[in-house]
């Protein structure tokens, strides 16, 4: 699952939305017997996830900052695809 959250508090009901929609999807997931990989994306996601390591499989965490490169975003989808391509 790739997980999308802010840097800062100012959009605190988003991040908060996206923490609760992966924990309810994991919890949906592991009750079909399928084990999620997160990607993180955001220091609020990272933040919050890495604090529970041992509840989730934390594949790959991206913190931006305030203006995202081209570089950072390539490094987010050549993790994504490497995945892809190899079936995880």
């Amino acid at each position: 699952l790739v997980v999308c959250t802010g840097d800062r508090g100012l959009c605190g009901g988003f991040n908060n939305f996206m923490i609760k929609k992966t924990e309810v999807r994991v919890a949906e997931l592991k009750a079909m017997g399928i084990e999620a990989q997160l990607v993180l994306i955001g220091k609020k996601g990272c933040t919050y996830f890495n604090r529970r390591k041992d509840e989730y499989n934390i594949m790959a965490t991206f913190e931006m900052g305030q203006a995202p490169t081209t570089n950072e975003a390539q490094a987010i989808s050549d993790q994504l695809y490497a995945s892809f391509t190899t079936g995880e």
